[in-house]
Order: structure tokens, then sequence, then C-alpha cells
């Protein structure tokens, strides 16, 4: 509804332009999340087979690692589950 306050009027325009702004923005970066997304699982997957094929001699990349589970780590503290 318009109004007939101008000033109300510039707001509620200002507001709506936002307001499409932000969707669009939001639009943009989860286009840009997905495809970050992507290349991280590619480069961990190519980690993985070159880790595969080379072995030790393969720098190490924390950030790519899989942790590895102890053997102590099994989550049974010998209570029984609730």
């Amino acid at each position: 509804t318009i109004t007939r306050n101008p000033s109300l009027n510039s707001m509620c325009r200002f507001l709506a332009g936002l307001e499409a702004e932000k969707r669009s923005t939001q639009r943009m970066w989860a286009k840009r999340e997905k495809q970050l997304d992507r290349a991280v699982a590619q480069t961990s997957g190519m980690y993985g087979d070159l880790s595969g094929i080379i072995g030790g001699s393969l720098p190490r990349i924390e950030k790519l690692e899989v942790p590895r589970l102890s053997s102590t780590d099994d989550g049974d503290d010998g209570e029984p589950s609730e």
C-alpha cells in the first residue's frame, strides 16, 4: 500500500530494495558454497588417491587427512546404553 507520506514511501522502497539485494546475495553465496564444497571434495579425493598410490612419501596435509580412531576410542565405556 502506498502512503501519502513521501518519507515513509522512500523508506519502504529502500527496504524492499535492500531485501531484494539480500536475497540475491544469499543465492550467490549458496552457489559459491556449493562450488567450494565440490572443489574440497575433489581435492580430498585426489589426495586420497595419491596417498594410496604413493604412500608415506606424500607430504601430509592435515586438513585433508581422515581422522583415525584409536583402538581405545571405540565409545564403549562398559556402561549400558540408554
